[in-house]
């Protein structure tokens, strides 16, 4: 069965029925986008007209219009780092009316904030445990005053994800720390270019890397490795 097209999808007709829905006083106009008849609320305000400033399109279509258009840009690795460098500086300049803005929403809503913390964490134990990690490390590297050069967990997962780790970037297998390649404590900095997962007997255990160089260790652990470690290739830290 074929579908009709809207007798509203002709733009003339469109501004016809909207004309017709504004001389009668009825607070309503089609979408520019999808043609269904809307009440005024569903439509964003354009402040610049003062008569008639509702825009064509309803917020519906304008949001998922506005999706299309990031993903189509965020294709790109120019401008998905473009895109995170804006994020970054907008946040900065707005960090302290959020803030006011947050801990205020928090104090009128902490029962219902913490009630859906639970849930969330319950059904999320993974992803919890993820972003505690991350969370912890961050506020490490600042109390060691170490350069922050600043991610989000998301972009850390990204990261991961693109460079194929899955688990302990050392032995493969399930992953229980973040793990700076050149320590904090020799200079490293705080990035995704020096992180990675790593299971806790790699990182911190018997025979971990905790008090040696991360090429020392590997050479070790991973003899077939050695030929390859080269602390000259790798960012410049003070040897022991």
């Amino acid at each position: 069965m074929e579908t009709k097209e809207s007798p509203l999808a002709d733009k003339k007709a469109r501004m016809r029925f909207n004309k017709a829905m504004r001389e009668k006083g009825i607070p309503a106009k089609a979408c520019g986008k999808c043609f269904v008849v809307k009440g005024y609320d569903a439509f964003n305000v354009d402040r610049r007209k003062k008569a008639h400033p509702e825009v064509p399109s309803c917020k519906a279509c304008s949001a998922a219009a506005m999706r299309t258009r990031r993903n189509v840009r965020m294709e790109d690795p120019t401008a998905r780092e473009a895109e995170r460098i804006r994020s970054l500086a907008k946040a900065a300049r707005d960090r302290e009316a959020v803030n006011v803005r947050s801990r205020t929403w928090y104090r009128a809503n902490r029962e219902r904030r913490m009630e859906a913390d639970r849930r969330w964490k319950a059904a999320n134990p993974e992803a919890w445990r993820s972003i505690t990690l991350h969370a912890r490390q961050l506020r490490r590297a600042r109390q060691k005053d170490a350069t922050v050069v600043p991610f989000t967990h998301a972009e850390m997962l990204a990261d991961w994800e693109e460079r194929d780790l899955y688990g302990c970037a050392f032995c493969g297998g399930p992953y229980d720390d973040i793990e700076h390649l050149v320590p904090l404590s020799k200079g490293g900095e705080h990035s995704l270019d020096n992180i990675v997962p790593s299971c806790r007997d790699c990182n911190r255990g018997v025979g971990g890397k905790h008090s040696r160089l991360p090429w020392e260790w590997l050479a070790e652990r991973f003899p077939n490795l050695a030929p390859i470690l080269v602390p000259s290739v790798l960012p410049d830290v003070d040897t022991p």
